[in-house]
């Protein structure tokens, strides 16, 4: 039903005068019909529908082409709709088996004093610098609670903070449903969804089917002890660890002071 749902919402946020589609007053479909998709991408109607309903069909890398082009597809969604389909290139990884390499944390200590920690593919914080520990507070939360998404959906004090919550919030669910197509399903991702169904923003969002790379970004807060911080963050994947993202806070002058 994922792919299904991803689909819908594509097609139905397609407008029609940009397929090149007569609009009628009568027209009541979002976006566009079915029908009008199947023909874009030159598939049967009857089985485009059947995709959308999450009938037992395993579609060609081909035909999933032709339909990411009908729905005008960025390269992002592109591959989120090959991963849904089944038709991803690498195997997943064993979330529960992704470790730290012991490389990492030197590392994480010489960016001193820009804030840097490691995130792996659930957004868990799994490692963090003395900077990072400053602005963030990572060490003073119980485990289970060092998620990025937990503490911007589930954390009053976070949104508060956080200047401009709502375009860091949209473009973080986008990322965050790339990064764990291949392992819808998963336990823990599937514990990591429900606590954050808990949350009417995190729900409004992810109904988007939004997706997006995120890999650089600038975020903007207000700390209670280190007052107003900018700073651009870029993430950058750990060649030995595929599962693992460096994420770096440069920060924008004027230098705060994390020490």
């Amino acid at each position: 039903m994922a792919l299904g749902a991803f689909l819908r919402a594509h097609r139905e946020r397609l407008e029609p005068s940009r397929a090149e589609i007569a609009v009628s007053r009568r027209r009541r479909t979002p976006g566009l019909r079915r029908e009008e998709v199947a023909q874009r991408a030159g598939v049967g109607v009857a089985w485009y529908t059947w995709l959308e309903q999450g009938r037992d069909i395993h579609p060609s890398r081909e035909a999933l082409t032709f339909i990411a082009d009908a729905l005008e597809l960025d390269s992002a969604a592109r591959e989120h709709l090959l991963t849904l389909a089944g038709q991803t290139v690498a195997a997943p990884v064993d979330l529960a088996a992704v470790r730290v390499p012991p490389s990492l944390p030197p590392i994480l200590a010489a960016l001193e004093p820009n804030p840097a920690y490691i995130n792996d593919l659930r957004w868990n914080v799994v490692a963090w610098n003395a900077a990072a520990d400053r602005v963030f507070g990572f060490g003073a939360l119980p485990e289970e609670e060092r998620n990025g998404l937990l503490l911007m959906f589930t954390r009053p004090g976070t949104r508060h903070r956080m200047r401009d919550w709502e375009r860091i919030a949209t473009s973080m669910v986008a990322a965050f449903r790339l990064n764990i197509g291949p392992y819808m399903g998963d336990p823990s991702v599937e514990s990591l969804l429900a606590r954050l169904r808990t949350s009417d923003d995190f729900v409004r969002l992810w109904k988007r089917q939004d997706v997006s790379v995120r890999r650089v970004g600038r975020k903007a807060m207000h700390h209670p002890k280190l007052g107003e911080l900018v700073f651009e963050h870029q993430a950058f994947q750990v060649i030995d660890a595929p599962a693992l993202r460096l994420v770096v806070y440069t920060p924008v002058a004027p230098r705060p002071e994390v020490r």
